[in-house]
């Protein structure tokens, strides 16, 4: 059986993190198309109507392979530069994405101790609170439960002492060797007391 896959209502989903990935995008597209009008498309049109005044000797042909050979080095440090903003943006997404699978990690085997946080730049941080919250709630759901297994324990020896006097020893050691299993169960989790 398939899973149901439901469509999408909304564009935005998250506004927090999907407006400043769009308007980064923008910006970059815009910086883009003005660094290529200024720095590449003015210099042409300026130098073919000077060379167009010059008479006709080819000043058109050579006003185009000067702005061809022109063309590279303005093109590539405009590549270059928004590569670089771009895997830095990228950083503040995919960060936080590793971070919270090693989160989730240590988690998975036990481990509530600590409390997740990003870096103050880092997008998901809405995330990050929300984590903090669920493993805040999983530490104090397991003293409750590591309290009431003690608890346990201690009512289960004076029950083992009672059921000794009257001849059910065998029951009374069940019962001890259950609780005593929760409570190894139990201390695998680490948590801060």
């Amino acid at each position: 059986m398939q899973p149901v896959r439901e469509r999408r209502k909304k564009i935005f989903i998250n506004r927090d993190i999907q407006l400043p990935m769009a308007l980064t995008v923008i910006i970059f597209i815009l910086i883009y198309v003005v660094a290529f009008v200024l720095i590449i498309i003015v210099p042409l049109i300026l130098g073919l109507e000077m060379g167009s005044t010059g008479g006709g000797d080819g000043g058109s042909a050579r006003e185009l392979m000067k702005f061809h050979n022109y063309l590279w080095i303005p093109l590539l440090v405009i590549v270059i530069i928004l590569t670089i903003r771009i895997v830095h943006f990228g950083h503040r997404i995919a960060g936080p994405v590793f971070r919270i699978k090693q989160y989730l990690h240590t988690m998975k085997d036990g481990n509530f101790s600590r409390d997740f946080t990003l870096r103050e730049q880092d997008m998901l941080k809405d995330v990050e609170q929300s984590l903090n919250q669920f493993a805040q709630q999983m530490r104090s759901d397991f003293l409750q439960l590591k309290n009431a297994q003690q608890r346990c324990e201690k009512h289960a020896q004076e029950i083992v002492e009672s059921l000794a006097h009257e001849g059910k020893k065998n029951e009374a050691d069940l019962l001890v060797s259950f609780i005593h299993d929760m409570g190894k169960s139990l201390d695998k989790f680490k948590v801060n007391r």
